[in-house]
């Protein structure tokens, strides 16, 4: 029998009240906001570069090897890994996504629509690049 130890359900907030709060930021942050899309600049960092290429090449013997699902994508400063799923974690496979899990940057388990049979996808981004936007620079973790 199971004990539980704790439990919290959080209600959806109202519409409205969180619309305000959008706009709010919105104006606090109009300029910064307004500069996002044209003064982006990534600094590369050459040891994250250098290891950005070690796990494309992981992935990619992992994916063949292990018989992985994957979409591997280059771009805004970072590396994206997206695997398609069915959550089964055993041996090989549980010893790579965990390798995985502690290296990246980030990680997000969404559901997945994309491909057949595929319960959820789960997406790596390996950041390799500084990002500055307006001359600041934006934190990733």
């Amino acid at each position: 029998m199971m004990e539980t130890l704790y439990s919290i359900r959080h209600s959806e907030p109202a519409a409205e009240g969180l619309d305000g709060k959008i706009r709010q930021l919105k104006a606090e942050c109009g300029e910064l906001l307004g500069n996002i899309d044209t003064k982006v600049e990534y600094v590369p960092v050459p040891e994250r570069v250098e290891k950005a290429e070690a796990f494309i090449k992981l992935a990619v013997v992992a994916a063949e090897e292990l018989e992985l699902n994957v979409d591997i994508e280059r771009g805004d400063g970072r590396v994206v890994f997206r695997f398609y799923d069915t959550g089964l974690y055993l041996g090989e496979r549980r010893e790579f996504y965990g390798y995985m899990f502690k290296t990246c940057d980030s990680v997000a388990v969404l559901p997945c629509e994309e491909v057949e049979g595929c319960s959820f996808k789960v997406v790596f981004s390996y950041y390799t690049h500084r990002q500055f936007v307006a001359g600041r620079e934006v934190r990733w973790g």
